[in-house]
């Protein structure tokens, strides 16, 4: 799960995914002034589909509480299906070779920047699942304790706690 792994703000990720969206703008312009036949273009637009869906379906156990296994099997496909419709898109391409690998570049990425501001604009607009520990539920003198972001914070927060302990 790629998506999982980014602790940016949500206003970084925000950023992102403008910017990827501005660049859809301006490679979709590029692929207009291209001017390839409708049927290439209905390929390419069917991959930018699929690559947005297969970002959705990453993220589904975040929007929805779904397995991540789930989620990935159906975004697996989905990707499948973005790069079937992209090799359609470059076999039905005519005309010189440079003109055919301009397109083919061009439609790839669009696909691969579909797929990056649809899945940094849903990051950005759900946060990530807190897991909570059952230590992180117990009281501790009165005080609830916090649930750390990293292991290393978690480790060194058991070792204080074991340390108090052995005080006593």
């Amino acid at each position: 799960m790629f998506f999982n792994h980014l602790y940016w703000e949500e206003e970084i990720i925000g950023l992102i995914a403008g910017l990827a969206i501005v660049l859809v703008g301006v490679f979709a312009y590029i692929q207009y002034l291209l001017s390839p036949t409708y049927l290439v273009m209905l390929f390419a637009v069917s991959s930018m589909v699929f690559a947005a869906l297969s970002a959705v379906l990453f993220q589904l156990p975040r929007l929805e509480k779904v397995r991540p296994a789930m989620g990935t099997f159906l975004a697996g496909i989905t990707i499948g299906l973005a790069v079937i419709f992209w090799v359609l898109c470059i076999a039905s391409v005519k005309g010189e070779l440079l003109y055919r690998i301009e397109v083919s570049t061009v439609s790839a990425i669009l696909a691969i920047l579909s797929f990056f501001a649809i899945g940094f604009i849903l990051l950005a607009l759900y946060p990530p699942l807190r897991i909570e520990t059952k230590q992180a539920g117990q009281k501790m003198n009165g005080k609830k304790r916090k649930v750390s972001k990293n292991r290393k914070d978690r480790d060194k927060e058991i070792n204080i706690n074991e340390d108090i302990i052995d005080r006593l």
